[in-house]
């Protein structure tokens, strides 16, 4: 009971003598289903076509062949009709991009390796210029080789990544003149300070026994407060430093590296520092490393807030990058002053010995973004601390041991020290700011 369709031929012919027709019956039944799904698929092609939000054009030696919508659109044209008048695809080409985009074509032409993906300057009707993201490839198209191309109007783009691009010339210039100048005033204010405190010096000497109580006090305040000035300084000198010209990254056994610093630091016998054995390899400025350990163990022991304590190190393996944690017993953070420790002059506790200018995590926090890490603290009032920072990982994997950093060094260290935590060493051009922080306080 299905349905065919059938070709057929009548012809007159002569039958016994009399006139009949011949009758010739031919299925076609399967070519109509072919030509029936050609309409369809050339349908459906037509659709996908007209329907793209890409321009398409189709070319053979740069003569126009067949242009859709999407293109007319992009170039300021009524419709596809009117471009396929165009006596060549470069009156959408901006001149002075002509020959290099012909260039293209021809060596295409030749089977030569040319980019499959470019951007050019286009044309449009009114003569605009507008920035165009171009795919190409060779395709058939009614028996010859011809190029079909995908274009999209990026202009928008181009305008946002040329702002972004000068915003950006125009913050790192003024980053540069901001650090500059911040270089340049402490380092200017360093000479009259001084000059300052030896004025102090001498008044203190020459009129010791004629100073009341209260003059005396008043003489120790501004001592403080010069010291406290002259912290400042070289803080805001170190600051400038870190993004100034930091060092080459080079592979760096970091628990040697510790265990320099630790013997720098010389913590005294009432406070244990231990650090977990094997720790990794890692790509790091040697410097920088130096002073984010001098800061954040420096820091922890400094200000336990009693005199005897525990200050650990350790190491985890992260999927990307190496977890480093200073960890100790002391009296911990209040929780409303966890986002100022980081922060530039942030001091949890007023002058007095011991005090810094509130420079060192500051300077951790730059140093370690520098070399593309991170630094975070947990911390639990009463309970102690710990910070921790990121060294991406491009070293090789954790070593099996390091006995010298785990247990001689950290123990050395501790038979070394007998008398109070000493500060980080001061600052110079090269290797330190004489910050160890003011995270770990009373509150």
């Amino acid at each position: 009971g299905s349905r065919v369709w059938l070709d057929i031929q009548m012809n007159a012919i002569q039958w016994d003598g009399q006139p009949a027709f011949l009758l010739t019956l031919e299925d076609i039944s399967r070519r109509k289903r072919s030509e029936a799904a050609l309409r369809q698929s050339e349908e459906h092609f037509r659709n996908l076509v007209e329907g793209s939000i890409q321009g398409i054009v189709i070319h053979r030696n740069l003569r126009l062949l067949f242009a859709n919508a999407a293109l007319a659109r992009t170039f300021g044209y009524d419709s596809a009709d009117e471009l396929t008048r165009l006596e060549s695809v470069q009156a959408m080409v901006a001149p002075h991009e002509r020959e290099r985009l012909k260039g293209y074509q021809l060596a295409r032409m030749r089977g030569e390796p040319v980019p499959d993906a470019y951007e050019f300057q286009g044309l449009t009707r009114d003569g605009k210029l507008i920035w165009i993201d171009c795919r190409a490839r060779m395709v058939n198209w009614e028996g010859e080789r011809a190029t079909q191309l995908f274009v999209v109007d990026v202009t928008e783009r181009k305008r946002a990544e040329e702002q972004r691009e000068a915003l950006l010339a125009d913050l790192r210039r003024a980053n540069d003149e901001l650090r500059d100048v911040a270089h340049i005033v402490a380092h200017d204010l360093k000479a009259p300070l001084r000059g300052i405190s030896t004025l102090v010096e001498w008044l203190g000497e020459d009129a010791a026994e004629s100073l009341g109580a209260q003059a005396r006090e008043h003489l120790a305040e501004l001592r403080r407060r010069a010291h406290r000035m002259a912290a400042m300084l070289e803080g805001i000198l170190a600051y400038s430093r870190v993004g100034h010209a930091p060092g080459a990254p080079e592979a760096l056994d970091s628990g040697q590296v510790l265990a320099e610093v630790l013997e720098t630091l010389n913590p005294p016998a009432s406070i244990s520092v231990t650090v977990t054995p094997g720790l990794p390899v890692v790509v790091a400025d040697r410097t920088r490393l130096t002073q984010v350990f001098q800061n954040l163990v420096g820091n922890a022991i400094q200000h336990l807030g009693r005199p005897s304590g525990h200050v650990r190190v350790s190491c985890r393996d992260g999927a990307e990058a190496w977890l480093f944690e200073v960890e100790d017993d002391g009296v911990g953070i209040a929780p409303q002053h966890l986002e100022r420790v980081f922060k530039m002059f942030q001091r949890l506790k007023p002058d007095g010995p011991g005090s810094g200018a509130g420079l060192g995590l500051s300077l951790v926090k730059k140093m370690v973004e520098q070399q593309g890490g991170t630094v975070n603290l947990r911390s639990t009032p009463g309970a102690g601390s710990v910070f921790g920072f990121t060294i991406p990982k491009r070293s090789p994997p954790l070593r099996d041991a390091a006995p010298a950093v785990g247990g001689g060094h950290a123990e050395r260290a501790q038979e070394a020290g007998a008398g109070a935590a000493q500060p980080v060493p001061g600052a110079d051009a090269e290797t330190g700011t004489g910050e160890t922080g003011d995270a770990h306080l009373p509150h």
